[in-house]
């Protein structure tokens, strides 16, 4: 609702009324108010599934370190949490927009709940609570659609587990706009998330600080399309593991990766494993990565069903240099030729 004010003086001001922040802006003579929410609030609705008191409970996975939140539940209700998974049995069915203010530093659990999994129904905004870590904050969800901030917490180093087997997900929201600046783990971030079409949208984000790429796409096995790492810095990768794992036939633009990162044997385990790359790809893939000055040696490399294309070829003798014992001693397995 916009309401037209007229007042004296031009000094910026702000006014709450209840948990809504309602800011003025000037058009000629009038002052415009437009309500919104404090910036430092995290803000999410849910929804209660039924009529029984199972049904009627919801939960937010904080976890417990650095905790202490007050969250006010949309139902008049406003309760001090310290302890992880704050929850609220409402009295009636509906949908609240639930509103949080204070510290918390770790949004979601490995022990997945369906009072979150099933009732979450969208993030307006993440507030500032200081929150470092969004590792299975979404995990399991039941949804065919999140919608999420354009933005990510600035202080959010860890993406782990962040979708993890949100088989309902037919699609993501934009999430081009997150700064993944400070990011240094994407283990299994989109892992399971077999029922998109669609890429995850992450062209730009800044993989600069990433340490592992553990599994990040794996069984994203429904998109019709590669997602988009052609840009990715992953000067400090250690681990691609699993990275691409059974996703089927894609065009993965992750020859231009630098592999100077990776360090031990294990670190290429099932990368391409239940997934196929053109040809034109592999061949690509095998002669930059070979042609790189630093490279881990003894390496377990797994190419899927990705086929080089046979001698005498730039392909197979960068191959046959990476899997020779004197030098890089890799062990490959792919689809041959």
């Amino acid at each position: 609702m916009t309401q037209k004010l007229r007042l004296g003086g031009d000094t910026p001001s702000k006014l709450y009324l209840g948990a809504d922040l309602v800011q003025r802006a000037y058009l000629g003579a009038d002052l415009v108010w437009q309500a919104g929410y404090p910036p430092a609030t995290m803000v999410l609705t849910m929804a209660t599934t039924g009529p029984s008191a199972e049904e009627r409970t919801v939960r937010i996975p904080f976890a417990a370190a650095s905790l202490n939140v007050d969250i006010d539940w949309g139902d008049g209700t406003t309760t001090n949490h310290t302890a992880a998974n704050p929850e609220r049995v409402y009295a009636a069915e509906g949908t609240y927009t639930i509103l949080v203010t204070g510290a918390a530093r770790t949004l979601g659990n490995a022990t997945v709940s369906a009072r979150w999994s099933t009732k979450l129904r969208s993030v307006i905004q993440w507030g500032d609570l200081g929150l470092t870590s969004l590792a299975n904050a979404f995990r399991s969800y039941t949804g065919a659609s999140l919608p999420l901030p354009s933005d990510l917490p600035s202080g959010v180093t860890t993406l782990t587990l962040t979708f993890y087997q949100a088989a309902n997900l037919t699609s993501l929201p934009d999430l081009a706009t997150w700064d993944t600046t400070n990011v240094a783990i994407m283990s299994s971030t989109f892992n399971g998330c077999s029922g998109l079409t669609s890429p995850p949208p992450v062209g730009s984000w800044s993989t600069a600080n990433v340490t592992t790429l553990l599994s990040t796409f794996q069984n994203c096995s429904g998109i019709t399309a590669p997602p988009d790492v052609s840009g990715w810095n992953t000067a400090k990768v250690q681990s691609m593991a699993q990275a691409f794992r059974n996703m089927g036939s894609q065009d993965i633009p992750c020859d231009d990766w630098s592999i100077a990162g990776v360090t031990t044997p294990s670190s290429f385990d099932q990368m391409f494993l239940g997934t196929t790359l053109p040809t034109a790809r592999y061949d690509a893939l095998l002669t930059k990565w070979e042609a790189q000055a630093t490279k881990p040696t003894g390496a377990n490399f797994h190419g899927g069903s990705s086929k080089y294309t046979a001698a005498p070829s730039a392909a197979a003798t960068a191959r046959a240099s990476l899997a020779d014992p004197a030098t890089n001693n890799w062990t490959i397995a792919d689809g041959g030729t």
